[in-house]
């Protein structure tokens, strides 16, 4: 049997539909059965579109063939587009933005300057501290004011 290939749009529907199951009681294997895809799908789907409206997946598609050039995503800039985000009370969105930066990092938690989107890898120098600071300064900005510094 051929493989079927799913759009963005069919992919978040069935995220969607996997969500609602499993909040119903079902469990995972389960409801990935009665939506016809395999565990294995559900959760690198879940890495790459967890989060995401199907506009902002049909637009994530429609950049990745804009731009399938030899450069990365820099990943920095991600963090900083989530500041942006909060900045403006879409918290949700930045919430969203946010894991899918932390999804990106390797199997001991490190992130690269860039993301090789294309190849869905980290790309360029790693470990790489910007990216870090990025993300941990939106992570911050996020919580609110949680931390209390002294002498001021």
């Amino acid at each position: 049997m051929p493989k079927k290939r799913f759009g963005a749009e069919q992919i978040v529907t069935l995220l969607r539909q996997i969500e609602v199951s499993m909040a119903q009681g079902k469990a995972t294997p389960v409801a990935c059965r009665d939506a016809g895809i395999s565990q294995q799908s559900y959760y690198r789907w879940r890495k790459e579109y967890g989060g995401l409206e199907i506009d902002q997946a049909k637009r994530m598609k429609d950049l990745e063939r804009e731009n399938g050039h030899d450069e990365g995503a820099f990943l920095a800039c991600s963090c900083w587009l989530a500041d942006c985000h909060r900045m403006q009370g879409r918290d949700d969105e930045t919430a969203a933005l946010l894991e899918r930066v932390i999804g990106l990092s390797n199997d001991v938690g490190l992130l690269s300057e860039e993301y090789d989107v294309r190849n869905r890898n980290l790309t360029g120098n790693i470990p790489q501290a910007l990216t870090h600071l990025g993300l941990i300064n939106t992570a911050l900005f996020l919580s609110g004011p949680v931390i209390q510094r002294a002498g001021g």
